[in-house]
């Protein structure tokens, strides 16, 4: 599965004249066919908080919950709602930290880090955000290979 990050979402849902909007959308539209994309609880709610001030109640419970049809991704461990948040333990977390990375990326970072048998590359623009914490390779979605 290849784990893609909020920057790679928000980028298609909120800013397609970034400089990189084709790139990006070449690149989900060819992960969504390929049926190997995922992205984790922590992303889907980073994108909602994100996009929270531009949206209605109603209109992020429907970006939430339709949110893995929209892009042929799994969310892992679950998007339910009803469902807690993964459990990864604090000192899983506070490692990521220690490594220089802020809470919401520590999070990601050490839930993808405990999914990595599942996980085989995680996508994102921000590689430094992630470089030296997790397990997996990191691509941005230029570097991303055609075949995977």
């Amino acid at each position: 599965m290849i784990c893609i990050d909020s920057d790679v979402f928000l980028i298609d849902l909120r800013y397609p004249t970034d400089r990189r909007a084709s790139e990006t959308r070449a690149f989900l539209d060819r992960i969504a066919a390929s049926g190997k994309g995922t992205t984790t609880v922590f992303n889907l709610l980073e994108i909602a908080g994100v996009l929270s001030f531009n949206l209605n109640p109603q209109q992020l419970l429907e970006l939430y919950i339709h949110f893995p049809a929209r892009y042929h991704v799994r969310v892992l461990p679950s998007g339910d709602l009803r469902a807690p948040l993964p459990g990864v333990r604090t000192a899983e977390v506070f490692q990521v930290i220690q490594r220089k990375a802020a809470l919401g990326d520590a999070l990601i970072a050490a839930l993808v880090n405990r999914l990595q048998q599942e996980i085989t590359a995680f996508v994102t623009w921000n590689e430094h955000h992630f470089r030296g914490r997790i397990t997996v390779p990191i691509f941005t979605p230029s570097t991303f290979p055609t075949r995977h």
